[in-house]
């Protein structure tokens, strides 16, 4: 959501997860608050092969071989972490 945020028009992102919960942590709404989003309409969706061979970019947080593949798709794989970082370091700039 950070991304399509920043991206504006300018990319499609969808966000999913390889074990979507049945919720989404509360303290992620929060955050997003503070950087001016409503995630109301929010909630978790599962990771398909379909959303990933659909897509030319995917981040993985973590996820190793639960995630499906594309082959020929740029991939960024972090940690929960590593992903936790780089948004500190965003939301200071």
């Amino acid at each position: 959501m950070l991304l399509r945020h920043r991206a504006g028009d300018g990319i499609r992102v969808l966000t999913a997860g390889s074990e979507p919960g049945s919720e989404i942590t509360p303290v992620l709404f929060r955050l997003l608050a503070e950087q001016g989003m409503n995630a109301d309409e929010e909630f978790p969706k599962p990771l398909t092969h379909e959303v990933v061979t659909a897509a030319d970019f995917v981040v993985t947080l973590g996820c190793g071989d639960a995630c499906p593949v594309r082959p020929g798709a740029a991939i960024w794989t972090g940690t929960r972490r590593s992903w936790a970082a780089w948004i500190s370091k965003a939301r200071e700039r």
